[in-house]
């Protein structure tokens, strides 16, 4: 993530130059050391310089890419974050789990404009990346669930849910913490698909998500969820709607 950033890169090399600088003062200036220190000593230096380089500058990544996110989910402004944040996302290797979740963002930023359908395609063209690169992701699938969701296409986030479940009994036999993190994740759709189809759903899921996550985008696709499935019965969706109408930069 440090060469995404002018900032990381450049405080990595000012701290690398220092370093090469104090190894040519111990070469050049510091003639009363026994012989055999020297080499320790610019070894030490130098192996010391790196480590704080990357500390230093990944430090500096993070903090400017959280800046950045900021602009898609604490202070939505869509736009302005897919005009910066493609940058990011070419300076990141091709096929590395960085740039698969980069590309994530990009999607999500899609999403929210009103574009699903370009999000599930991005997300397939990354995770294919991914997967040249012999790697997986669970993750993929469950954002491309949500897509699909948001694009309308239920027959095909059916499918899509079809296929995590059988991926997580697998999932659960060698990372349990992440299994029940996927199946709390994917819950409302499971739901909401259920509702849909004329299963006994519990929309009160959906109504959990929208009044109490914490992540505003969740809240939100929850109501336009919830509020499709009332429009279908006729009912009434005033809450569901007033969410919604109170971010116009969702644009579901």
């Amino acid at each position: 993530m440090i060469r995404a950033f002018r900032k990381s890169i450049v405080a990595s090399l000012v701290i690398m130059v220092a370093a090469v600088a104090l190894d040519l003062y111990i070469i050049f200036f510091r003639a009363f050391q026994l012989w055999w220190t020297k080499p320790v000593t610019i070894a030490v230096v130098l192996a010391l310089g790196v480590l704080v380089s990357q500390v230093v500058g990944n430090a500096i990544a993070s903090n400017e890419n959280m800046r950045l996110l900021s602009l898609l989910y604490s202070e939505p402004d869509p736009e302005k974050f897919l005009s910066l944040y493609p940058d990011v996302v070419a300076k990141l290797g091709r096929g590395s789990f960085q740039r698969f979740n980069a590309e994530a963002y990009i999607a999500d930023a899609n999403e929210v404009i009103g574009r699903p359908d370009e999000s599930v395609r991005i997300l397939d063209e990354a995770y294919a990346e991914l997967r040249e690169k012999g790697k997986s992701s669970l993750f993929h699938r469950t954002y491309r669930v949500k897509y699909l969701l948001m694009a309308g296409r239920y027959d095909d986030a059916r499918e899509g849910l079809a296929e995590i479940s059988d991926e997580l009994t697998e999932t659960r036999k060698g990372n349990e913490a992440l299994a029940r993190n996927i199946e709390k994740n994917i819950q409302p759709y499971e739901e909401f698909l259920k509702s849909w189809y004329g299963e006994d759903g519990d929309e009160s899921v959906l109504g959990d998500e929208m009044e109490y996550s914490p992540v505003m985008l969740r809240r939100l696709e929850a109501a336009l969820l919830l509020r499709t499935l009332k429009r279908r019965r006729g009912e009434k969706s005033e809450k569901e709607d007033g969410i919604i109408a109170e971010n116009p930069w969702f644009r579901l």
